[in-house]
């Protein structure tokens, strides 16, 4: 019984010691749920650094009088962000930041991968990939109405598809266009008379509400393709827009 009594401790010693528990994840706040969303639904297919730079244009917006000081009510503002304005159901649920659970819009699919890096970006001090930016648009998908507009901005950064812009200083020298309107590529996506969700699968964005929580086809339209001999074309087309991990093909 001595001798068990000198090991004993020993041992609780060396098992405790050996114990390390994991620091807790605090829970996302409002603003960084309504944030990590967006940046999902404009930008997963594009990163992290696409990601991190919409983030950043919700921040630089919070940080600017022309625009509401919540990041909430900067996603949620009418015609600002693509997704929100095809996805009625997402409009609804910002109008309600305290029990927005963007998770549970993914329906907790594949896309819940991209929210939680985005999450863990809405936590990080900004980097400065925007260099400021207040806007950023897709000139494929945009309305072409709009061009002009934009045009008159200060072009900030081009990350992958988007092109970031801001507005000119009081007595800053004027550049470039932003973007060039005469370019036919200009809104070319959007004049086919489709949302980029509806063309490439399911979508986040369906104007009824999403369909599933990834833009992976159905197994019914990956029968069809193959049976009309269309799949590795299409297989192609979302390859060219989205990054591996969000289309499954097989």
């Amino acid at each position: 019984m001595l001798g068990l009594r000198l090991i004993l401790p020993a041992v609780f010693c060396l098992a405790t010691a050996a114990v390390v528990l994991p620091k807790a994840v605090p829970a996302a706040t409002p603003a960084e749920r309504c944030t990590a969303m967006i940046a999902v639904l404009e930008a997963a297919g594009e990163g992290a650094d696409g990601m991190a730079a919409v983030i950043e244009v919700v921040k630089n917006r919070t940080a600017d009088r022309r625009f509401p000081n919540d990041a909430c009510a900067v996603v949620a503002q009418d015609r600002q962000f693509q997704p929100v304005g095809e996805w009625p159901a997402l409009r609804r649920a910002l109008a309600q930041p305290a029990s927005f659970d963007p998770a549970a819009m993914l329906q907790r699919g594949p896309g819940t991968r991209s929210l939680e890096r985005a999450l863990e970006l809405t936590r990080q001090r900004p980097r400065g990939l925007t260099q400021g930016a207040l806007y950023f648009v897709n000139p494929l998908a945009m309305d072409p109405r709009h061009c002009p507009w934009f045009a008159t901005l200060k072009r900030t950064v081009t990350i992958k598809n988007h092109v970031f812009m801001t507005h000119y200083g009081s007595g800053e020298k004027r550049g470039a266009p932003a973007l060039d309107c005469s370019d036919p590529k200009i809104g070319s996506l959007f004049k086919q008379g489709t949302t980029l969700a509806s063309r490439y699968a399911q979508g986040l964005f369906h104007p009824e509400g999403p369909r599933t929580a990834t833009r992976t086809p159905t197994r019914a339209e990956r029968e069809a393709w193959r049976r009309t001999g269309q799949m590795e074309a299409r297989g192609r087309e979302l390859q060219r827009h989205f990054q591996p991990g969000w289309i499954v093909l097989d």
